[in-house]
This record gives structure tokens, sequence and C-alpha cells, in this order.
């Protein structure tokens, strides 16, 4: 009788906790992506000033053409002056109304005088009202930690979590004083499992999204929206990736849907179809799976890298 009882209880615990995942996987997929009503951005933001890094290329870029689009008055913030030269223009023909200016700053600076000074000083003079933490760094190829550069793992440890945590601490400050603002984080689905041969890349973006919900924690009530984004593969340069397909948007498409998520889920992938492969792949596959199938795609990737590398430097002898 007891033992009948205890498999009774066993039943019943496995199909509420299986209801309890499918209602999950459902939310997760449809919620922000297909009922959810679209956030008004600019109450949520309570200011008209929005600042983007890394916004000269792919995901930051398109960020910064759709929250123009929007009517925000923009700050782009990233390394080279032209680059930032050239996007401001492109924004402001597409754009005349909108108001852009430019910040020029290396995201390796570690000097948090240099930060002050060069970009904090700056930044203070807005009423910031959204802001896209975007700039991050990639290895060229994956490999073993042993086997990667020192300068590259300084690099995308500093370049992925370090502007990140800073900006967050100096924007939130005004955000709370005003009981508004947005935050977008920009991570990656390298974050959603160990990735071997990705190891400083994935643990820098799982530092941002712990920071995040971290921060959802702290800002609880402030009337702040803080979100974070996994994308999986979008079309950018990081990415080595040109061509576009169902699992592979442009940066254009990517943020357009991305920034339609906000407020209406705190961690989402910004994309329908990569929430099918998070919600899919990374979620429920086995993890031993996942390690094959990662671990052939990183050989693949490192094979055509160092193959593309030797055939330049022969074309160049």
């Amino acid at each position: 009788m007891v033992v009948e009882y205890i498999l009774q209880a066993v039943g019943v615990f496995g199909i509420v906790y299986v209801g309890y995942r499918i209602l999950k996987l459902s939310w997760n997929l449809f919620y922000p992506y297909v009922f959810g009503c679209t956030r008004n951005l600019k109450k949520l933001a309570g200011a008209n000033v929005a600042v983007i890094t890394g916004a000269t290329d792919g995901i930051g870029k398109a960020f910064a053409f759709e929250l123009a689009a929007k009517g925000f008055d923009l700050v782009l913030v990233s390394r080279t002056q032209s680059k930032l030269d050239q996007t401001a223009a492109d924004i402001g023909s597409a754009y005349d109304n909108i108001k852009v200016d430019t910040i020029a700053f290396d995201f390796s600076e570690t000097n948090v005088d240099v930060y002050q000074e060069k970009l904090f000083n700056e930044l203070d003079k807005y009423q910031i009202g959204v802001l896209v933490n975007n700039v991050g760094m990639a290895p060229e190829y994956p490999d073993i930690l042993s086997e990667l550069p020192y300068k590259e793992i300084s690099n995308v440890l500093e370049i992925s979590a370090l502007p990140t945590t800073m900006l967050c601490a100096n924007v939130l400050k005004q955000m709370n004083n005003r009981h508004k603002g947005v935050v977008i984080n920009v991570s990656s689905a390298a974050s959603k499992h160990t990735l071997a041969y990705w190891s400083v890349y994935s643990a820098s973006k799982m530092y941002v999204n712990w920071l995040s919900a971290i921060l959802r924690k702290e800002y609880s009530g402030s009337g702040i929206t803080i979100q974070t984004l996994t994308p999986m593969m979008v079309a950018t340069k990081m990415a080595k990736m040109d061509k576009t397909g169902l699992f592979v948007p442009s940066p254009a498409k990517y943020a357009k849907s991305a920034l339609k998520t906000v407020g209406l889920a705190n961690e989402t992938s910004g994309y329908f179809f990569h929430q099918c492969q998070v919600e899919f792949g990374f979620k429920l596959a086995p993890g031993f799976v996942l390690d094959m199938l990662s671990g052939f795609e990183s050989r693949k990737i490192k094979k055509r890298y160092l193959d593309n590398q030797r055939l330049l430097a022969q074309s160049q002898s």
C-alpha cells in the first residue's frame, strides 16, 4: 500500500513537472514574440537619449537605427572616430530630426580614471533613457585555453565584461533618481552552455547574464527595466557570417525584433527563431549532445580560419 502511494506521488510529481516545463517553454517562446503587447519604450525610458556601445557595426549599429526610428536622440560610443562619424551621418540622413552625438572610446581601456575623464564626464551631460551595452569581443577562433594568446584572453575579458559593468554603474545612478530607464545588456547564447573551446568568451557572457540578474534584484521596484539578450547567430562581422536565413537574421531584423521584447522578458534571445533554438536545443537537449555538436562545429571553425590564414600568407609571399 505504501509503495503504491509513493508511486502515485512520483507520477503526480512527474506530470506536474512536465506540465510546468511545457508551460514555461511556451511562455518563453510565445509571450515576448507573439502574444505580448509591445511596451511604449519612451515611457519605460523616461528620457529621450539612447546610448549605444559598439555602435558602428552589426547589432549595435542596427540598434542605433531602430532607436532613431523610435524618436530617440543618440550617443554612439565606439573606438574609431571615422566610423562613428560615418554612422552618425548615415543615421542623420535617414532621420533628420534626430540629434546624434559620438564619443570615441577604446573599451580595451581598464583604467577607471580614463573611464571617468573620457567617457563618464561626457555621458553625465545627458539625461539617458536607454543604455544598450552591446560592445564585446570574441576570439579569432575557438581553441583550448592554454593555446589562446594571453593578449586575446585579456581583451575578451576586458571588452566583454568590464564596459557593461562600468556603464551600468554610471548610468543607473541617474535612472534610479528618475525612477525610469531601460538597460539592455547584449550577451550571447554561448552563455547557455559550458562551451568547450570557447571558455573565456562563454564565461564572460555568463558574467553579463549573472550581473543583469543581480541588478534586476538590486533595482527591483525602481521603475528601471533591465534586460539581457542572448542571441544565437546574427549576420555580423564578429560572427563572421554574411548570409542571412531563418535562423541567421540580419542585424536590422534582429534589433527590430529585440526591441519589441523590452519590458516583456527579463532574459530572452531577442528573436523568435533564436528562442526556438534556445528552448529546444540548450534547455532540452542532453549536455553530451550539445558538447558533441559544439565540439564538432568549433573544430570546423578553427580549421576554416587556419586554412584561410595559410592561403593569405601564401598569396602575400
